[in-house]
């Protein structure tokens, strides 16, 4: 079974930038202040009690649980995150950016009166719509019991990954930051599938997948 054995309509959806996120960053964008932020800045959706927005206008973040530090998701400016602050809350997420990244920090008050005096209330239901989508199908493949199941999600979502992120990680970390899985037990599965051929790695980066088998 190959990396493109789930419907190509969700393939694209996944895969593809959300229209509504960049046309709020460019209209929102005149009206709030960009700040520049290293990779490694953890950014949470409540603070005491205060619920902020991030207007991402350039860079890249990661999704975190931050009951298990499970990461759940890539994602690439321009965006919009935190608007859905109650399910992140209720769901213990957090980001941090993962590059350099120019991003705008707002309450939720703020962003609301902001969607209201520009009448971007119709854009920002279906940008919080199809992100709240992505974010249900991302955490629901995390819900896979057997150990080699769960890991063979995780190889076909690296492999949808941008270049430059999948580059940079080693499939093992990879795995192993979205999964609960020993160290051990990822490297022996990888290690098996290398060497029948059903993937390519070059020092644990994954550069292909040829064919996945349905069992381990």
């Amino acid at each position: 079974m190959n990396m493109n054995e789930e419907p190509q309509d969700l393939v694209v959806f996944l895969k593809e930038q959300n229209p509504y996120s960049r046309a709020l960053v460019e209209q929102l964008g005149p009206y709030v202040t960009f700040e520049n932020y290293p990779p490694g800045e953890n950014l949470h959706y409540e603070i005491e009690g205060q619920k902020y927005c991030y207007l991402i206008r350039s860079g890249e973040v990661t999704m975190y649980r931050e009951s298990d530090n499970v990461l759940l998701a890539l994602i690439q400016a321009p965006t919009l995150l935190g608007a859905g602050a109650l399910l992140a809350k209720e769901m213990n997420l957090f980001i941090t950016t993962s590059q350099p990244s120019e991003i705008a920090v707002l309450t939720m008050d703020e962003i609301f009166t902001l969607l209201s005096k520009h009448n971007l209330w119709e854009t920002f239901s279906r940008q919080i719509q199809i992100t709240l989508n992505k974010l249900l199908i991302a955490t629901s493949r995390l819900t896979v019991t057997d150990s080699y199941g769960l890991l063979r999600a995780q190889l076909i979502e690296l492999m949808r990954e941008p270049e430059n992120f999948r580059e940079g990680i080693t499939a093992e970390k990879y795995i192993r930051s979205k999964t609960r899985l020993s160290r051990s037990g990822v490297m022996r599965i990888l290690s098996d599938l290398k060497a029948g051929g059903y993937i390519v790695l070059e020092d644990g980066i994954l550069k292909k997948i040829n064919k996945l088998p349905e069992k381990y």
